[in-house]
């Protein structure tokens, strides 16, 4: 969990430079591995002696050991992170389902723009911006600590199990997809319902622009799940 330090390219003909887009879009799969791994810790859907501490960005988070838990997040990032690097991630989100595969809670990333810019010789202005971007991702990490409990009181949360879904973008959507489209709950993410949920929050620097939200489904209007 090492942070991007631009000027270790300056040495660097400026062609053979990394893009920004391409930096940029590491930090995001790295933050939305974190986030995952910090929703199953919040919500208790491992028991705690299945979580390591680690640190990002100078802030302790638990990462969940399980080889399992482990293979199916890093998986699903691994192809985030080639999405973001091809403009097409239009939505991330991590689900909490029961044992009938309804789902109880969300958290849902829509991701409106990264930066396509080049790194060249601004060091101190991109070294800048990634402070703010870091900033935003710490803040959002930390503000998990701040959700809701479950307001399914018939619902024991330790019986809860996570999906990860993601939302592409049309020149995406025609590739083979590593983890489950929000389709497979047979109702799509709308905007509208991310503008309306009981959390939600912006993070918008000049390398990304994005919104989380956290939506949660009392017993009777769960998502339901397919037939």
């Amino acid at each position: 969990m090492n942070r991007i330090k631009f000027d270790n390219y300056e040495h660097l003909a400026k062609e053979d430079r990394p893009s920004l887009n391409s930096c940029v879009a590491d930090m995001l799969a790295e933050f939305l591995q974190i986030f995952t791994h910090a929703v199953l810790h919040v919500r208790d859907v491992y028991p705690n002696n299945a979580f390591t501490t680690q640190k990002y960005l100078d802030i302790p988070v638990q990462l969940c050991s399980h080889p399992g838990v482990s293979k199916y997040v890093t998986s699903a990032v691994s192809s985030i992170r080639r999405w973001c690097k091809s403009d097409g991630l239009l939505k991330f989100g991590i689900f909490l389902v029961d044992a009938f595969d309804n789902v109880h809670e969300r958290f849902v990333f829509t991701i409106y723009a990264i930066d396509r810019g080049s790194i060249d010789q601004q060091t101190k202005e991109l070294e800048s911006s990634i402070a703010k971007l870091e900033k935003s991702f710490r803040d959002c990490i930390l503000s998990t600590q701040q959700f809701a409990p479950s307001n399914n009181d018939n619902c024991d949360i330790s019986f809860y199990r996570f999906r990860i879904g993601v939302q592409l973008l049309p020149h995406i959507s025609t590739e083979p997809v590593a983890v489950e489209e929000f389709s497979w709950k047979g109702r799509a993410i709308d905007d509208k319902l991310d503008q309306t949920a009981p959390f939600s929050e912006s993070i918008d620097t000049d390398l990304i622009q994005m919104r989380v939200s956290f939506d949660q489904y009392s017993l009777n209007t769960l998502v339901p799940g397919d037939d």
